[in-house]
């Protein structure tokens, strides 16, 4: 089960704002202009801040996905229910006080009139997810999911060829640590590498992204714009829902130092957050101040070196392109889930679901890891430790997905990954589980042709890139092979092996009285060599078993199967 990042804020978030003129655009008339920033004419080739990032962050996503399939759910308390709390709900909802993962109960308490819709399948969630990121792709190839509702578009290539010809004259939507529009924007520090202008471009550009999204697909988000990954995220949370906001260099440490927890940085989590707290480090601005060698002492050089870069804004990590997912999971949270019964229950229903996802895919994973969550003894009361997983993982038996038949693959799988919970939970003992997550990992890439196809079709060309260039130069200089019938066609129409035209280095193809002979009567030796002493026999047959395994591993070669 997929939890949503809560979204703050209760204006009106059904459509980009309209400023009257008809485009869709967030307070752009009254922002910042860019001749008030003193910009430099040139940028500077010794670049600073080399990057301009865009995160989009959608709007309640779930929500906005049902108001969308039903448009009648548009201006009314919505709540998205998965078991028995609200995973997301609309801004009608939290206007009147319904929160995420608020109780059914306590939600109906708090909105009598709360419709609920239901949030278990998560199919066209998904697949909206993925509308959105192929959308996003008529911008920049570099894109980064994270989750279903959120991407990091890095857009310096755009942007390096689009500063040299638009000249925009105000930044887009809301520019932060600037609180009056109309206030003197002179006395800001400037950066000598010019990405104050790369930022504002990039913001007219998360302003065309959102409208195009709107337009598109009915959908509205947040952006967030600056010159890394984590600035961006952080930017983009400050004005929400349906705007977006830019962060230029001078206000970096200005919005870090501003965040009351280390848990409002993505990157650190809970059990981060509780040993910094030992350390009296709450929030981001203790974290930027406390000595870096008694981090170093406390979490090694390598943390502590990512604990400092992080509170003074510095992230170098790239944004990496999404491609097939590198695991494929699905989890259900649990009031209590405490005999043994029940967990094979749900762990069936779990692998059903994700099995159903991996025919899809079309790869077959190599590991199976499980992971659960325990309900922890406080105060003689059981407490759901949020923070708290654990996981086991074992490799997975390619033998199970050889059978075409996939309904006979959920059997074992089942088996296995009851095991693996059998090795985290003893259930001879009270228990109390809270969550079950079943996920695939490892994915290799199938082949639907066997060595069949190989006699069939000799002219068949791999599938797999790595292999053009060697399938090229094999196959370059040779006429075109008529599709062959049979083990004896191939080898009489295949150029490699024609030995009725070509004679071969005998170093390469072996003894001419021995295979070629064999070939060229068909299976039969020549009477010539009936006198020959069982030594030469033995070995003229040696070379026609070398010689068809070495073809049939070329074979292998180019079908892209691992010998």
């Amino acid at each position: 089960m997929d939890f949503e990042d809560s979204d703050e804020g209760d204006e009106d978030w059904s459509k980009p704002v309209n400023d009257g003129d008809g485009s869709f655009c967030s307070n752009t008339r009254n922002s910042p202009k860019v001749s008030d920033l003193n910009f430099p004419k040139k940028i500077s080739t010794d670049i600073e801040h080399p990057r301009t990032i865009i995160h989009i962050d959608m709007d309640c996503f779930y929500a906005q996905v049902e108001m969308i399939r039903n448009p009648s759910l548009r201006h009314v308390p919505l709540g998205i229910q998965q078991k028995h709390i609200i995973v997301t709900c609309n801004y009608p909802a939290r206007a009147i006080g319904v929160t995420k993962l608020m109780t059914i109960k306590d939600a109906k308490t708090k909105c009598p009139s709360l419709i609920m819709v239901s949030g278990e399948d998560l199919t066209e969630y998904r697949k909206m997810s993925y509308k959105i990121s192929e959308y996003l792709l008529k911008y920049t190839k570099k894109i980064e999911r994270l989750g279903f509702d959120e991407n990091f578009l890095d857009v310096s290539e755009l942007v390096n060829s689009r500063v040299s010809k638009e000249s925009p004259s105000q930044f887009s939507g809301h520019l932060y640590g600037i609180q009056d529009n109309k206030a003197d924007l002179s006395g800001l520090k400037q950066c000598g590498c010019g990405c104050y202008q790369r930022i504002m471009l990039a913001s007219n550009i998360a302003q065309e992204i959102r409208d195009g999204l709107y337009n598109d697909l009915g959908i509205t988000c947040c952006a967030g714009i600056s010159y890394n990954k984590l600035l961006a995220k952080l930017a983009g949370e400050k004005h929400k829902p349906n705007k977006q906001t830019t962060l230029l260099p001078e206000f970096t440490l200005q919005l870090l130092h501003s965040l009351p927890s280390t848990r409002n940085i993505p990157g650190i989590g809970y059990g981060m957050s509780k040993r910094l707290r030992v350390l009296d480090i709450d929030s981001v601005l203790d974290l930027y101040n406390y000595n870096q060698e008694k981090l170093i002492t406390e979490f090694g050089q390598q943390t502590a070196k990512f604990l400092k870069d992080i509170s003074a804004g510095i992230d170098h990590t790239p944004v990496v392109r999404y491609g097939l997912p590198q695991s494929i999971s699905d989890e259900d949270s649990y009031r209590d889930l405490n005999n043994i019964k029940d967990i094979e229950k749900e762990i069936d229903i779990l692998v059903d679901n994700v099995l159903k996802r991996v025919v899809e895919d079309g790869r077959n994973p190599q590991t199976l890891r499980v992971t659960i969550r325990k309900s922890i003894l406080k105060d003689d009361k059981l407490v759901i430790d949020y923070g708290n997983r654990e996981s086991r993982q074992c490799p997975l038996s390619q033998t199970i997905f050889n059978n075409k038949d996939t309904s006979t693959w959920k059997t074992p799988i089942v088996e296995l990954a009851i095991s693996l919970l059998n090795k985290m939970v003893d259930v001879t003992k009270p228990f109390h589980l809270t969550l079950i997550n079943i996920c695939f990992t490892k994915f290799l890439k199938t082949c639907s042709k066997d060595i069949s196809t190989f006699f069939s079709s000799p002219n068949s060309k791999p599938t797999n890139s790595e292999n053009d260039e060697f399938f090229t130069q094999r196959t370059s200089s040779s006429t075109k092979i008529s599709p062959a019938k049979g083990i004896e066609s191939f080898f009489a129409n295949n150029p490699t092996l024609n030995f009725h035209k070509e004679k071969r280095d005998i170093k390469a193809v072996g003894r001419q009285n021995g295979m070629v002979g064999f070939f060229k009567n068909g299976g039969k030796r020549k009477e010539s060599e009936s006198n020959k002493n069982n030594d030469d026999s033995k070995r003229a047959k040696l070379d026609t078993i070398f010689l068809l395994t070495h073809q049939s591993h070329q074979f292998l070669i180019h079908q892209n199967y691992k010998i």
